[in-house]
């Protein structure tokens, strides 16, 4: 069966007000701030946030008996796969915001899918996350409006979901488009008409509050490279637009990580990479030498399915005494081309290029590797106290609910930048070690600028 007729994709009509809106002339949010400000406001109240678990709607003193794995507020055990910066514990848009008048509903309704980035877990995420590894599932979940201000994804990927095919099947039923803007600005610059706009917004800066009615329009006149579903279906099928794209692999997804196996990953070999194998040549591909069909191409060359992608990020992770593994991983991965559309006119491929001076290191401290090896698959994701714990304890047993708190509860782990010369950090908590991360990014470029650029410029 095809996946817009199991969920229904497509059809999920866009909400609009029953009742008429109410003048906001008397408010100083209207009447004194400027759009752009209100702008500002709307994102940080609108952004992924994490929830205190003193904020759940659970009375005092209740007891936490049953299996709170799929809570939505407690905090994560500091020994699960995904416990890293950014995620020591769920996250909520609270959109309460929305709800005060039409007038803010109006100006602010699209900024939560347009500011906020869209996680999948490829696989071992948090169990309380619904459709975690279905991106198709997620989409039908919202109207059209919603998903065509869609911007920001990331990916947490095992190595084996890159490289054992997996890849190729993740956009089934959902299209992934350019939208005209984006298409005829590329078209101008080529011509030299100069049509590129100076107003352009980035991803990172939504434009100023607009009526709801002016979300951007898709085209699927260039979609040589998107292959997810029939023509036929192509006006019932999810569309999307993202801009960026981050990939993450975590210490956890490296092949055999738990027989500390050499690393090795190359983006450009079909198959599982095999450490003592030489790396393959970054692809050169054109519009008539492609293969056919996804599936049969290395990951590298799978964002031919994501033409409206600007720039991906790639964020490798491993502990410590690897790192000269990695430093060496990252030094060749500054020389891959990823292809990512073609220009028709100019008979020319865009690429995925990286840029040297993105490069950024850093290290944080996390449960060792014994600790993770040691998470059982039935156990509870959260702290003791937040899944099996009474938060009355009874007297006498010598141990305070505080004192209970500050032993299970991890500390929030934190980024430090890591600078060439630095030694391994000291005293640090029992059940812990360190872990180096570096961040490489990659900008789309024609082959044309590409060869104009010095060398050490990109």
């Amino acid at each position: 069966m095809d996946p817009a007729e199991l969920f229904g994709t497509g059809n999920l009509p866009d909400s609009e007000p029953s009742l008429p809106e109410i003048k906001q002339d008397a408010s100083p949010l209207f009447t004194v701030l400027p759009a752009e400000v209100r702008n500002r406001i709307y994102t940080f109240s609108l952004e992924y946030s994490g929830v205190l678990p003193w904020s759940d709607t659970k009375a005092s003193g209740a007891s936490y008996d049953g299996d709170q794995s799929t809570s939505t507020s407690a905090p994560y055990r500091g020994n699960a796969f995904y416990f890293r910066p950014g995620y020591n514990q769920p996250k909520r848009i609270l959109t309460s915001l929305l709800q005060t008048c039409q007038a803010i509903y109006n100006e602010a309704s699209l900024l939560p899918p347009a500011v906020s980035e869209h996680t999948f877990w490829f696989y071992r995420g948090p169990p309380h996350v619904k459709d975690a590894s279905s991106p198709l599932r997620y989409f039908a979940k919202m109207t059209p409006k919603q998903r065509a201000q869609v911007q920001h994804l990331h990916f947490f990927t095992q190595q084996f979901f890159l490289e054992d095919k997996i890849w190729s099947t993740v956009w089934n039923g959902i299209e992934i488009v350019r939208r005209d803007k984006d298409k005829a600005q590329e078209a101008g610059a080529a011509d030299g008409s100069g049509y590129e706009s100076k107003t352009t917004t980035s991803p990172t800066s939504p434009s100023p509050p607009t009526s709801s009615s002016s979300s951007p329009q898709f085209s699927t006149s260039d979609l040589s490279f998107s292959i997810a579903v029939p023509k036929a279906r192509r006006t019932e099928t999810i569309k999307i637009s993202p801009r960026t794209l981050t990939i993450t692999l975590r210490h956890t997804d490296w092949w055999f990580w738990e027989n500390d196996q050499p690393l090795g990953i190359d983006p450009f070999r079909v198959g599982r990479t095999i450490f003592s194998r030489p790396p393959s040549p970054p692809a050169e591909m054109s519009p008539d030498s492609r293969p056919s069909f996804p599936m049969k191409r290395p990951w590298g060359e799978q964002f031919v399915t994501m033409p409206s992608l600007e720039e991906l990020t790639i964020e490798f992770e491993t502990v410590m005494r690897k790192r000269d593994q990695l430093d060496d991983i990252i030094q060749r991965a500054l020389h891959w081309r990823f292809p990512l559309r073609h220009r028709p006119w100019k008979s020319e491929m865009i690429y995925l290029v990286p840029e040297p001076r993105s490069v950024q290191a850093y290290t944080w401290v996390g449960a060792t590797e014994s600790e993770l090896k040691c998470q059982g698959t039935k156990r509870s994701a959260l702290v003791p106290q937040f899944a099996r714990v009474n938060h009355s304890p009874k007297m006498g047993e010598g141990t305070s609910v505080a004192a209970w708190e500050d032993r299970t509860v991890p500390e929030r782990p934190v980024l430090r930048p890591y600078t060439i010369g630095d030694g391994p950090r000291s005293g640090l908590p029992e059940g812990t070690e360190e872990y180096y991360v570096v961040f490489v990014t990659w900008k789309c470029q024609a082959e044309d600028e590409e060869a104009a650029t010095p060398a050490g410029e990109t």
